[in-house]
């Protein structure tokens, strides 16, 4: 049978770029479509934009640390907007580089979330397009607890795109997404308050380390809620209030709510059932060579039942 492409990626961030533009390389017909920036998690809504809030957010305690070292105090301000539009123009050129890889490389790009018709068709938008071999790499996306009021909270995609700074924020939850953002709106001059169920943040590193930077952060004004969960979140005159349960039982009314409680793969809508791709609890089933229950079906990333994030070692062991 003849295909249109020899190999088509869904989604284009660290794993099907990586993977399209390699099998280019050896002369396959690729293609690879995309309903968002180019770039993925770590370019778009991750890693680099984060990356920029966290140096952002630092200036603040050098203003202060510089008069030890005899530099005059200074009077500071801070602009949210600015901050934002920068950080968007950065992950806007760097979506626009891997574009231009793409095309260097000769990969088609197709504008649009992809959907499975068969096991070797897929549709996207008016466009039906077959492929010998397909990759998903379709990533993972931020998930929300079951609690009345939750459309009220954002999550870490919003978090770069605020309009305005909130003066009063609540974050819920413990890991390292939470984490990083608590420190940067404490350093940015926002109240933060953490929500944890546990007594400690960073569930499942080590002990010492989960201690000192709680401490840490606690000493530079981050107030800590543990033991403690979120029962429900009501608009009120002032902002948002929030009902507590556990240790910390009462109210709590904030400006804004960054909901961090971790992550799963983004597999709505993609009619994995239409092409007999195998789910494991909500994550694709891969095997050691990363493909599917399908064979000429592959799934990278944090879309599927491995480690997640760009950085862990793919390759197998040499023999």
């Amino acid at each position: 049978m003849t295909y249109d492409y020899d190999l088509l990626a869904i989604g284009a961030g660290s794993g099907g770029l990586a993977a399209s533009k390699r099998a280019a390389s050896y002369g396959a017909k690729v293609a690879i479509a995309e309903g968002d920036l180019v770039g993925g998690t770590c370019v778009i809504r991750g890693c680099v934009p984060k990356k920029l809030m966290v140096y952002a957010s630092a200036f603040s305690g050098l203003y202060q640390n510089a008069t030890g070292y005899g530099w005059g105090s200074v009077q500071t301000s801070f602009d949210w907007t600015r901050l934002v539009e920068a950080v968007d123009k950065e992950v806007r050129r760097l979506s626009l580089l891997h574009i231009g890889w793409l095309e260097k490389a000769g990969v088609e790009l197709i504008r649009g979330s992809a959907r499975f018709i068969d096991a070797h068709t897929v549709e996207v938008g008016y466009r039906q397009i077959t492929a010998d071999k397909i990759l998903i790499a379709v990533g993972g996306e931020a998930i929300k607890p079951d609690i009345p009021g939750i459309e009220h909270a954002i999550t870490s995609r919003e978090m770069f795109l605020l309009k305005e700074q909130p003066q009063r924020m609540a974050i819920i939850g413990s890991g390292y997404i939470s984490v990083e953002f608590a420190g940067i709106m404490n350093g940015l001059g926002t109240h933060v308050s953490q929500i944890i169920r546990r007594d400690l943040i960073l569930n499942g590193f080590d002990e010492d380390i989960r201690t000192g930077v709680q401490e840490g952060m606690a000493k530079h004004g981050i107030q800590f809620f543990t033991e403690t969960t979120v029962a429900k979140i009501e608009k009120v005159l002032d902002g948002l209030q929030l009902t507590l349960s556990g240790k910390n039982a009462g109210t709590l009314t904030v400006d804004a709510v960054l909901c961090a409680i971790g992550r799963q793969p983004n597999l709505k809508g993609l009619g994995l059932e239409n092409a007999g791709v195998e789910v494991a609890g909500s994550a694709i089933a891969v095997k050691p060579d990363s493909s599917t229950s399908q064979p000429h079906i592959y799934a990278v990333g944090d879309c599927t039942n491995r480690l997640n994030l760009t950085p862990w070692p793919h390759a197998p062991p040499h023999h």
